[in-house]
């Protein structure tokens, strides 16, 4: 499953657009994850309750218009319904 590509230039869109293409041209076994996009707080809710009631963790947000970055960023945003905390281990 293939969720972005960021060897391709561009902005998101663009980049989703283009991996597509190639996608269906090589008639792989690759495929594509749905991007749907959020229309507003409440469509976002509903997608977290049918992601959440899957067992699932949450979703992903992603601006449309952000280049790829190889980094955590404002522009990619992991949405959950819990807290969790992460750490380095620096011993043991």
């Amino acid at each position: 499953m293939i969720f972005d590509c960021p060897l391709i230039k561009g902005n998101f869109n663009n980049r989703i657009k283009i991996l597509e293409k190639e996608i269906d041209k090589s008639k792989s076994v690759v495929q594509m994850i749905n991007q749907t996009i959020c229309k507003d707080k409440d469509h976002l809710e509903e997608w977290m309750d049918k992601i959440c009631g899957g067992k699932g963790e949450g979703v992903m947000i992603k601006d449309p218009k952000s280049q790829y970055e190889r980094r955590r960023s404002y522009s990619l945003l992991k949405v959950k319904r819990f807290d969790d905390a992460e750490a380095t281990v620096i011993g043991h």
